[in-house]
């Protein structure tokens, strides 16, 4: 048998409590935000509020590869992108009705390890 250990350091990163839905990160529309993936199985989650029906977009910028997924406050699947965005980036164009939304964020690539910035806006 073969046990791999990772020690990792979290104590610079003001973002990192965000590992679950109870503890998802506010993001409001038209905010920029900046996380990380500080180790391979790394996730983040974040929540966000519409209050109007329409079009909205969900983009990550950065090097490295996030793959974003999309649930409803009931944690229901709602969509998933990978790539759709400039590079590897990911990019979610969607028809949202009022409430609760959730984002769970994940490197695309194992053991891609760094920085990417998040945008939820309204595309009206």
């Amino acid at each position: 048998y073969q046990i791999f250990c990772e020690v990792l350091d979290t104590g610079d990163a003001p973002n990192e409590m965000n590992d679950d839905v109870e503890h998802a990160t506010p993001i409001e529309l038209g905010e920029v935000q900046q996380h990380s993936f500080f180790h391979s199985m790394d996730i983040d989650y974040l929540v966000f509020e519409i209050t109007e029906e329409g079009s909205y977009a969900i983009q990550t910028y950065g090097s490295v590869d996030p793959y974003v997924t999309l649930y409803s406050e009931q944690q229901y699947l709602i969509t998933e992108d990978d790539d759709s965005g400039e590079d590897t980036n990911s990019l979610i164009e969607i028809n949202l009705e009022p409430g609760i939304y959730y984002l769970h964020v994940e490197s695309a690539v194992y053991d891609d390890m760094g920085n990417y910035r998040i945008e939820v806006r309204n595309q009206q």
